[in-house]
C-alpha cells in the first residue's frame, strides 16, 4: 500500500525546471481522494501526502495567498501534471526490456555495487498487478498499470526516490546466523567502500518519508545479538548508534540518486539484452486490458529470478522431525523464551507444549494454578464461552469437570467453617507468613442478597438454605427474647474477613442476617476472635463501616466507655493483657466529610439545613462547582481526573470511594487555590482551602499504598494529630459559640467520631507493634478488599446477578479466592484492592479408601 502511494504521485506529476509553474497540496490530495474512492480504499492524510512530493520530486512548498477565497495555501513550483499521450514507449539507454506472456518487464541499474556486483531493480507490469523487484523480493503495489509512456516514467522516477538499506556499519566482529556480510559502495566511487551487516530478513526498501537509513528488522536482529554476546567487546558503540539513527534530508539524497540517469558507466544486465538506444516500443493502450504482448517479442527469458512454486502435494505432506532435530528446536524455543516477554505468556506456552503431546493421557496433565485461576474466572462468569473457547482448539484448556472440582474443593456454608479455617491456615504455612504477618484484624461488613429459600443436597442429606443464621449462641438469644423459634428470610450477608498487617488476607465466614444487629456482632467477634487465636492468629483490631449498628457494636466493646477518652483501645475478651483497638474504615470517613461538604449550601444560611462555617468564613459545596467551572474554563485543566460526576452526585455515586478522595486530594487543594487567586475577595475561600489542606493529607497517608511506617518518629503521626487537632478544635469552637449551632454549622457527631477513630486507633495501634524492626503500611487499613469481594459477588460471579441469594454467596467465596483474577468496576473501592491468591488444600477428587469399605452402611431392602 506505501508503493500505491508513491505510484499514484509519479505517474500522475512530474517536476519541470525549466517551466515555471505550480500546483496545489489541496487539488493533488483531491485527486488522490478520488483515485482511492474508485478502489474502496483509506486514503492517505493530507501530511503524508504533503511529505512523499518534496521526496519523490525534490521540490519545495512555499505558502501563497489567494485571493479567490482569501486563504493561504500550500503550493510545490516546478510540479505539474504529467502529459498523457498515446505515442509509442521510449525506453532509455541505460535500461533494458523484455516481454513475457502477461508481463512486461523493465529492468534499470541501480548507482551502488553489492559485493563487486551492481545492483538492478526491475519493473513488471502485469495484467493484475505492477510491482518492483529488489534482491529477488517483490514489492507489489496492488494495482495494474498500463503500458504507456507516463507510466514508464514514472515508475523510473520511483526507483530513482528508492531508499534501500544500507545495514549495520561495524568494526566488531559478529557471529551469527542472521546476518550477512556485504561490501557495498557508489558505482562512480569504488574506492570508499565499507563493509555492512544485514539481517537475512531485511527490509530491503525503507519508508519513503522515514529518516533512519537502517530497517527495523536489521537493528532489532543486531540488538538482540548484541545482549546475547554480553562476554565480548562492544567496539565503536557512538558509530552504532549514529549509524542507526542517522539523518539525511531529501535533497541530500536526490543527486546520488540522479547520478544513476547521468552515469554513463552503467554495467548492462546480463540475463536481459539490452534494447537499442532509444528503442521505441508499440504498445496497444485499452482500459480493459493492461497490455498485449505478441508472441514473437518474447526475448531472454529470466529463469532464474522467476519465483518457484510448490506443489500442493509437497505443502500437504508434513515433515517428520527426528528426536535430534527436535531437542534441537526446543533448545530455540527456550532461548526464544528468554527474551522479553511476560512470565505469564511463558507459562502459558510451556503449558500448552507440556499438556499437547502426542499420546498423553488427558488425565496425566498438570496445570499451574495461575492457568486454573484464570479458567476458573472464564467458567464461573460464563461457562458456554469458556466451553466456546475450549472446542475452538486454538488452547488446550483443563476441563470443565476439573474446574467444577476445584470450584467445589472447599463445602462454604454459613456460620464458621472448619474446612474452610483450615484451609486458611495451610495457605498461611504454605506463603511462609512471619510470626508478626499473623497479626492482623478482621474487617466487618454486609452485603444485600436476594431473600430466596433454595434446597440444597450434600452427600445422603437434604439442606434449605436462605434462612437468618447467626450462629448457635445468637439463635439461642433470639428464641430466650422472643419465647419461641422463628425463621426468616435472610436479606443480608454478614462478612467477617481476617488482614493481616503484612497483607495476607482470607473471608473467614459469613452469615445470613436481617440485617445484624449489635449483640450479633459482639457474640459472633468473640467467637471469630478464639477460633483464630486457636489457629495461630492474633486480631488486634476490628474495622467496620460508620453505620449505626456498627457503631453502637463500638460501644459495646468500650463497656459503656467513651471511646475517645481511651484512645480507642479495649481490652481482650479472653486476655485481658492483650490491648486491641477500634478503627473505623478510613475510606467511609472521607465519603462521610465529602457528604457534609456536599449538603452544606449558599441557600442553607438563612434556612433550615446544613452550613458549615470555620473562622467566620463558610465551606459550601457551591465552591467545589465554581473550581469545577474554572478547571475547564481555558481548555487545560488543572485537575485532571476531576468530572461532572464528581461534583453532581447522585445515590450511587455517593458510594464511591474514589470520587470522594478526588474532591479532597491535594490537586483539589491545588485547584482551589488557583481559583481562589482570581477572585476580587480571596479570603471568602479561606476556610474551604483550610479544610482541603487537611484533607489532602489524609488522603495522601492513607491512600497511598507503597509507603509503610516502622517508628512513631516518622512524620506522618505529627501530621495526622495535626488533622485530628484541625477537626477537634472546630468541634470546641462551634460548642462554645452562641451564635453557631451543631447541626448546621459542624460536621455530624457521627463523622467526628469517625474521624477520631481512624486517627487515633491508628496510632495506637501503630505504638504497640512497632517494635523490633517491623512495620506497618497505613494503605492497608480499610475496608476495600471486603468491598472487592462483594463487587465481586455481584459484578463477576453468578453472571449478571446483582444480588446473589445466601446459596449462591458462599460457593462463589471459594471461586474468588482460588480465581480472583478481575477486579469489579462495581465495587465500591474502584480497582485498589487487591487479589486474594491461593490453591486447593487437599486433593480435588479423593479416592476412596479401600480399607473402609467395611464400614459402609449397606443397602436396606
Amino acid at each position: 500500500m506505501a508503493l500505491l502511494k508513491v505510484l499514484l504521485l509519479a505517474v500522475n506529476y512530474v517536476n519541470v525546471e525549466e517551466e515555471e509553474c505550480e500546483t496545489k497540496l489541496l487539488d493533488i490530495y483531491e485527486a488522490c481522494l478520488a483515485f482511492y474512492s474508485l478502489k474502496k480504499q483509506a486514503p492517505p492524510s493530507k501530511d503524508l501526502v504533503g511529505k512523499l512530493i518534496p521526496r519523490i520530486f525534490g521540490v519545495s512548498s512555499t505558502n501563497k495567498f489567494f485571493k479567490s477565497d482569501y486563504k493561504k495555501k500550500i503550493v510545490y513550483e516546478q510540479l505539474k501534471l504529467r502529459p498523457q499521450n498515446s505515442s509509442p514507449v521510449v525506453i532509455p539507454a541505460y535500461c533494458s526490456a523484455l516481454e513475457e506472456e502477461n508481463h512486461y518487464k523493465i529492468r534499470c541499474p541501480l548507482p551502488t555495487l553489492l559485493n563487486n556486483e551492481q545492483q538492478f531493480c526491475d519493473v513488471t507490469f502485469g495484467k493484475d498487478d505492477t510491482w518492483l523487484t529488489l534482491n529477488n523480493t517483490n514489492f507489489k503495489s496492488g494495482f495494474p498499470l498500463q503500458i504507456n509512456q507516463a507510466n514508464v516514467d514514472g515508475m523510473l522516477n520511483v526507483i530513482c526516490s528508492l531508499k534501500l538499506c544500507t545495514g549495520i556499519k561495524t568494526h566488531a566482529e559478529v557471529n551469527s546466523s542472521a546476518f550477512h556480510k556485504e561490501t557495498c559502495c557508489l558505482l562512480n566511487d569504488p574506492e570508499n567502500s565499507y563493509e555492512t551487516l544485514k539481517s537475512k530478513s531485511c527490509q530491503i526498501m525503507l519508508n519513503w518519508i522515514g529518516k533512519s537509513v537502517t530497517c527495523m528488522r536489521c537493528v532489532d536482529s543486531y540488538s538482540k545479538t548484541q545482549s546475547k554476546n554480553k562476554s565480548k567487546k562492544r567496539l565503536n558503540e557512538n558509530e552504532n548508534l549514529s549509524q542507526l539513527n542517522v539523518k539525511k534530508k531529501c535533497v541530500d539524497e536526490r543527486p546520488a540518486l540522479k547520478e544513476m540517469k547521468n552515469s554513463m558507466n552503467c554495467i548492462e544486465p546480463e540475463s536481459l539484452k539490452p534494447l537499442p538506444e532509444n528503442k521505441i516500443i508499440t504498445t496497444q493502450i485499452n482500459e480493459n486490458q493492461a497490455i498485449s504482448i505478441p508472441d514473437e517479442t518474447v526475448k531472454n527469458p529470466i529463469d532464474e529470478n522467476q519465483p518457484i512454486s510448490i506443489p500442493d502435494e509437497t505443502v500437504k505432506n508434513s515433515i517428520q522431525l527426528s528426536k535430534k532435530d527436535h531437542d534441537d528446536l526446543e533448545e530455540i524455543l527456550k532461548l526464544v523464551l528468554k527474551t522479553d516477554v511476560s512470565e505469564n505468556f511463558v507459562l502459558l506456552l510451556i503449558s500448552q507444549l507440556n499438556n499437547c503431546k502426542k499420546g498423553l493421557d488427558v488425565h496425566h496433565r498438570r496445570w499451574d494454578p495461575k492457568i486454573i485461576s484464570l479458567c476458573l474466572t472464564l467458567f464461573i462468569r460464563s461457562p458456554q464461552t469458556y466451553n466456546d473457547l475450549k472446542q475452538s482448539g486454538f488452547l488446550e484448556l483443563p476441563s470443565k469437570r476439573l474446574l467444577q472440582y476445584y470450584k467445589n474443593s472447599v463445602k462454604q456454608t454459613p456460620g464458621f467453617n472448619q474446612g474452610n479455617i483450615t484451609w486458611m491456615t495451610k495457605e498461611m504455612e504454605k506463603q511462609k507468613i512471619s510470626e508478626f504477618g499473623k497479626h492482623g484484624g478482621i474487617v466487618i461488613d454486609e452485603m444485600s442478597i436476594q431473600d430466596d429459600l433454595i434446597i440444597t443436597k450434600s452427600g445422603d442429606s437434604w439442606n434449605i438454605v436462605g434462612f437468618v443464621d447467626m450462629d448457635t449462641t445468637n439463635n439461642n438469644i433470639d428464641i430466650i427474647c422472643k419465647g419461641k423459634k422463628t425463621v426468616a428470610l435472610a436479606t443480608h450477608a454478614l462478612q467477617f474477613v481476617f488482614h493481616g498487617l503484612t497483607g495476607f488476607r482470607w473471608p473467614i465466614a459469613y452469615f445470613g442476617s436481617y440485617p445484624a444487629t449489635a449483640h450479633q456482632l459482639y457474640t459472633t467477634f468473640w467467637k471469630c476472635v478464639d477460633i483464630m487465636d486457636d489457629h495461630g492468629f492474633t486480631i488486634d483490631y476490628v474495622m467496620a463501616d460508620g453505620a449505626s449498628t456498627n457503631r453502637t457494636f463500638t460501644n459495646m466493646l468500650f463497656n459503656k466507655c467513651n471511646p475517645r477518652e481511651h484512645d480507642f483501645v479495649f481490652r481482650d475478651f479472653f486476655c485481658k493483657s492483650h490491648k486491641m483497638f477500634a478503627i473505623q474504615d478510613i475510606m467511609h470517613v472521607i465519603k462521610k466529610i465529602r457528604n457534609n461538604t456536599e449538603s452544606s449550601k449558599q441557600e442553607h444560611k438563612t434556612k433550615a439545613g446544613r452550613y458549615l462555617i470555620i473562622n467566620d468564613k463558610p465551606i459550601i459545596w457551591e465552591h467545589w462547582i465554581e473550581a469545577f467551572k474554572f478547571n475547564f474554563q481555558n481548555g487545560f485543566a488543572i485537575h485532571h481526573k476531576l468530572t461532572e460526576e464528581h461534583i453532581y452526585l447522585t445515590p450511587a455515586s455517593k458510594m464511591r470511594n474514589q470520587l470522594a478522595i478526588h474532591v479532597l486530594n491535594k490537586d483539589m487543594l491545588y485547584l482551589m487555590k488557583s481559583y481562589q487567586a482570581t477572585l476580587p475577595r480571596p479570603e471568602m475561600l479561606a476556610s474551604t482551602v483550610e479544610l482541603l489542606e487537611h484533607t489532602s493529607q489524609l488522603v495522601e497517608i492513607f491512600c497511598t499504598q507503597n509507603q509503610t511506617v516502622s517508628s512513631m518518629d516518622n512524620p506522618k503521626f505529627a501530621k495526622l494529630m495535626n488533622i485530628l487537632n484541625f477537626f477537634n478544635s472546630w468541634e470546641e469552637t462551634v460548642k462554645k459559640s452562641v451564635m453557631m449551632v451543631d447541626s448546621k454549622n459542624l460536621i455530624t457527631r457521627e463523622t467526628r467520631e469517625d474521624i477520631n477513630s481512624s486517627i487515633m486507633g491508628f496510632i495506637s495501634l501503630c505504638q504497640v507493634m512497632l517494635k523490633n524492626g517491623n512495620s506497618i503500611n497505613p494503605g492497608y487499613l480499610n475496608s476495600d478488599l471486603v468491598e472487592n469481594l462483594f463487587g465481586q459477588q455481584r459484578g463477576i460471579r453468578n453472571g449478571a446477578n446483582t444480588n446473589p441469594t445466601l446459596a449462591q454467596y458462599g460457593p462463589a467465596n471459594t471461586a474468588i479466592i482460588l480465581g480472583q483474577c478481575t477486579v469489579s468496576n462495581k465495587s465500591n473501592s474502584g480497582k485498589t484492592a487487591s487479589f486474594f491468591t491461593a490453591t486447593t488444600p487437599c486433593p480435588l477428587n479423593p479416592a476412596r479408601n479401600k480399607s473402609n469399605v467395611a464400614m459402609k452402611r449397606g443397602i436396606r431392602l
